[in-house]
């Protein structure tokens, strides 16, 4: 009788050893965010393994709402880019991150930071602004995004 206790309190206690592992150390999900290198707008998803999508999100960025309220006669060009990529156990933890380098609009994804550069600058100098990340590579975008982060830290 008492090897038949101990058996089962030894299997249980095997078992809540096993279940504690899966929950804290076992990635079930990851969740995904991509960034529009152009505006600043940004959006995700938890993705499950057989690539099951859940939990959808998005933001625009303020410089997006910006160009729609302006009727720039053009549609806005979206470069979407995997910006962030991190492994989750099944009570949500994270135990694997991954990045996947800077953008220039990385400086500027604060809407607040967004907000006072564009409360000092012209329409044109903000649609420039726009045109510049849509034309230019990304490594000129990262130069010019610290630039304006810089200049909005100096407003401070």
């Amino acid at each position: 009788m008492k090897r038949r206790i101990a058996a089962r309190v030894g299997a249980s206690l095997v078992g809540l050893l096993a279940l504690g592992y899966f929950l804290t150390s076992v990635q079930v999900y990851r969740a995904v965010g991509f960034m529009d290198e152009n505006t600043g707008s940004s959006y995700g998803y938890h993705l499950w393994p057989g690539r099951f999508k859940t939990d959808s999100w998005s933001r625009k960025s303020r410089l997006e709402t910006y160009l729609e309220s302006a009727h720039l006669g053009r549609p806005i060009e979206h470069r979407w880019s995997r910006a962030a990529d991190t492994g989750r156990t099944a009570l949500g933890w994270s135990i694997s991150f991954s990045n996947f380098g800077p953008r220039g609009m990385m400086y500027l994804h604060n809407d607040e930071d967004m907000k006072a550069w564009m409360n000092h600058h012209s329409r044109e100098e903000i649609i420039g602004l726009y045109d510049f990340m849509r034309t230019h590579s990304r490594a000129e975008g990262v130069d010019r995004g610290f630039e304006i982060w810089r200049e909005v830290y100096s407003y401070r």
